[in-house]
């Protein structure tokens, strides 16, 4: 007997085989499908090596018949070591998507060991939740393990040593089963643990005067999260917008009432940590009354000495 056709199925499409008689194999040229096929879930996970790490494939069907109408059938489960030439593996060349969730770019912190939140997304292997590499500064790569189901998979990290006070950037890359790497996501943030420096050199405390308005004057800095906002309340009132200059030296006018005033000056960086200086000022604007004068004695004989006493009363 004599091989009559082969034929194969794929992704539910039969094709032919034609006879090389130089090569003596059935042969045909398909074009695969256009999805990957670690999405299917048929396969017993990945394997080693980016080119290897498929967990999936399509069933290749090949059904051979001969002259006498007798068939032979490949099938991918059953049929050993020709059953394993019996899977197309189909690599996608879309690239998974890395992004870093939190710290946000830009963002001050004043936790020292910030919590960071990673995402990774893959619509067609899906990821490999064991590919995550997380990158602090120029440090060494971090291995990152994420969870997750479907399409979105996720992750956290807590730096086990404090980050200084400062810049810093972290880059987050992840592969997916066909072991295309992702492009790098990356944040720069701020690490800022200490409050602004903030004094105030005008009003002194205590200070008592007949003036009702006076200005509040004083510099605010902060090292690492510049510029300082500057807040200004009088008996809790908000003394509205302060400006400061380019090194943070500032002038606001208020108003005070009569009697005792609590001045209170908040200055708050870019973390949100704040210093307070506090001012006690006290307002009079009634003039004392004098209400007796005694010299005594009076008349007084010349070169000789004598005692003047005045009563004042001040109500204020």
């Amino acid at each position: 007997m004599t091989v009559a056709t082969v034929k194969v199925t794929i992704n539910g499409q039969d094709y032919d085989l034609t006879y090389n008689g130089e090569s003596q194999y059935w042969e045909t040229t398909i074009t695969a499908p256009a999805e990957t096929s670690g999405s299917n879930n048929n396969g017993n996970g990945p394997g080693v090596g980016a080119a290897a790490s498929w967990k999936g494939y399509y069933p290749v069907t090949v059904v051979a018949t001969d002259d006498a109408t007798n068939t032979a059938t490949c099938n991918d489960q059953t049929d050993g070591a020709l059953g394993q030439a019996c899977r197309l593996k189909v690599l996608e060349k879309v690239l998974p998507v890395a992004t870093i969730l939190s710290p946000t770019e830009g963002a001050y912190i004043k936790d020292s060991t910030p919590v960071i939140s990673l995402q990774a997304t893959d619509s067609g292997s899906g990821i490999n939740p064991t590919t995550g590499s997380l990158v602090i500064d120029s440090g060494t790569p971090i291995p990152i393990t994420l969870t997750g189901s479907g399409t979105t998979y996720t992750a956290s990290h807590t730096p086990t040593e404090a980050l200084g006070n400062g810049s810093h950037t972290i880059t987050f890359t992840v592969r997916d089963y066909d072991g295309n790497v992702s492009s790098a996501a990356s944040a720069t943030f701020t690490i800022d643990t200490l409050p602004p420096t903030l004094e105030v050199t005008s009003p002194t405390e205590g200070l008592v005067t007949n003036q009702t308005s006076i200005n509040v004057v004083g510099i605010a800095t902060d090292a690492h999260s510049s510029p300082v906002t500057v807040t200004i309340s009088v008996n809790s009132a908000d003394q509205g917008a302060v400006s400061l200059d380019g090194e943070g030296n500032f002038t606001k006018a208020v108003t005070l009432q009569n009697g005792a005033n609590v001045i209170t000056v908040v200055a708050t960086d870019e973390s949100g940590q704040s210093t307070t200086v506090t001012r006690n000022v006290t307002v009079s604007t009634t003039a004392p009354v004098i209400e007796e004068i005694i010299i005594t004695p009076n008349p007084v004989d010349g070169g000789q000495t004598y005692t003047i006493q005045v009563k004042v009363t001040d109500t204020a």
